[in-house]
């Protein structure tokens, strides 16, 4: 009875019944090519589902992937299939056979698939091959090529509940190596490594804000660059907030588990005040502790906003006391903080309208 051709077996018996079949009998075809009532077969899955068990009565392969029902003839034609395992199968038919663009739904899960999710793409010697299309049974679409029953190679994951976008190469039904990830909400962009189904590797966030600033500014962005591990930062690393054009404020550092260690570089950067600054800052119990150089005879250069020298101030100690405020209010602006209330120095619009450095604009 075992076929060693890809035809149906030839019999004049039913298996399981043992009665003749006729061109009139509404039989199936299975996966392994045997052809019986379906009346029968039915009878056969039925008496195997506490075994959940379901073999052919000929060879013993599995009949899970075999058309529940033909109507009529082995070479039924009809659009829609369903299986014994309850998946449906549904598009053009070419003597029996599923060819050209289908769709099939699973019921069951396997590895590659949940009950619920859905195939789309070319059908061809009972496969599916080319671009293709699944739709998960949260909403969340992957598209790419399918080859031997697994996306492979360039491929799109796109979720549903707010469009994020996962673009790269599919290897083993994971997402591995170059990939790049998309926010739909922010346009928030992050590009690295995966490995294991995780980011892992160098990597870079690139994050844009497009509320707080000027309209007359472009976009304010923050840029994340290191080692990931397991989707978090470990390793050296660098943060970069700027406004292109204005200004740029850089940390350089390492991180461990998501968070700041050990000592950390600070730079900041403004180019239309020609300010540069650096500093160094050690974090303890997860505070930035700086380093700044500034002392009492430290001099001082007061600019307005257009960069025009205002007077010059041979230490922070005759600065204070010249412009009427306290020594840390100075201090304060030189960091480029603006002056707050306190108890012995109200707040100073003043001085909050100019520029303090160290050195010469």
């Amino acid at each position: 009875m075992e076929s060693k051709t890809n035809q149906p077996t030839k019999c004049n018996d039913c298996m399981v019944c043992l009665c003749p079949m006729n061109e009139l009998d509404h039989t199936v075809i299975t996966n392994c090519r045997h052809i019986f009532h379906t009346e029968c077969i039915s009878t056969w899955y039925d008496s195997t589902k506490q075994t959940n068990k379901f073999n052919c009565p000929a060879c013993r392969q599995s009949l899970f992937s075999t058309p529940k029902t033909i109507n009529e003839t082995p070479v039924s034609n009809n659009t829609i299939c369903t299986y014994f395992n309850g998946n449906i199968m549904e598009g053009e038919r070419n003597n029996g056979e599923f060819t050209g663009p289908c769709k099939k739904t699973y019921a069951d899960g396997d590895n590659m698939f949940h009950a619920g999710d859905v195939l789309e793409g070319e059908f061809k010697n009972d496969e599916f091959i080319g671009p293709c299309k699944q739709t998960y049974e949260d909403g969340n679409v992957l598209e790419g090529e399918y080859k031997n029953d697994e996306f492979i190679g360039p491929c799109k994951l796109t979720y549903e509940d707010d469009g994020t976008v996962l673009e790269g190469e599919k290897k083993n039904g994971v997402f591995t190596g170059p990939c790049k990830l998309t926010y739909a909400d922010d346009g928030t962009v992050l590009e690295g490594e995966r490995k294991n189904g995780d980011w892992n590797g160098l990597c870079k966030y690139t994050f844009i804000n497009e509320n707080p600033i000027p309209k007359s500014y472009k976009y304010e962005e923050t840029i994340l660059e290191g080692e990931m591990k397991n989707g978090e930062w470990n390793g050296q690393f660098k943060r970069t907030k700027q406004t292109v054009g204005i200004y740029r404020e850089v940390y350089e550092g390492e991180k461990k588990n998501g968070e700041w260690i050990g000592q950390i570089k600070w730079t900041y950067v403004h180019e239309r005040l020609k300010i540069n600054k650096v500093a160094d800052c050690e974090v303890k119990k997860g505070f930035m502790k700086f380093k700044y150089k500034y002392h009492n005879g430290t001099p001082v250069f007061q600019y307005d906003k257009k960069c025009n020298l205002i007077k010059k101030f041979d230490s922070i100690k005759s600065c204070a006391k010249s412009l009427k405020t306290g020594r840390h209010q100075i201090t304060n602006r030189l960091k480029n903080i603006k002056c707050c209330d306190t108890a012995r120095y109200p707040a100073n619009y003043y001085l909050n309208q100019h520029v303090f450095t160290t050195t010469i604009i």
